[in-house]
């Protein structure tokens, strides 16, 4: 299965920030420790993976959408980012042990492809 859809990553980061912003309220509920290794699904342009990393943690970041890993390099290239194609819960699985926590705001956008 590969990834036909196309995000507007311009757009959104314009129209779309609520859904980061919407994040930013998780960070405080995640209790991040300095070097707590996370695995941030669906992360879109990187802006919550940017505040994650802020937090002290050791963040991966992946997304379906090159069009947002695209940008979210452009703007945070000090962020480990991942470009995933033809996602599934079963391509996802084999990386859980390696994280301590897995977030996924963006999961609904990641549903839809």
């Amino acid at each position: 299965m590969t990834n036909k859809m196309k995000w507007n990553a311009e757009l959104y980061d314009n129209k779309h920030s609520f859904v980061f912003q919407y994040g930013e309220s998780v960070l405080e509920l995640l209790d991040i420790k300095p070097g707590e290794q996370i695995l941030d699904l669906g992360c879109g342009t990187g802006h919550l993976t940017k505040q994650i990393k802020d937090h002290g943690a050791e963040v991966t970041g992946i997304d379906a959408s090159a069009e947002m890993i695209e940008k979210a390099e452009k703007e945070f290239p000090m962020l480990i980012l991942k470009l995933l194609t033809g996602l599934t819960s079963i391509s996802i699985k084999p990386l859980t042990p390696y994280f301590q926590t897995q977030l996924c705001i963006g999961c609904t956008r990641l549903m839809m492809l």
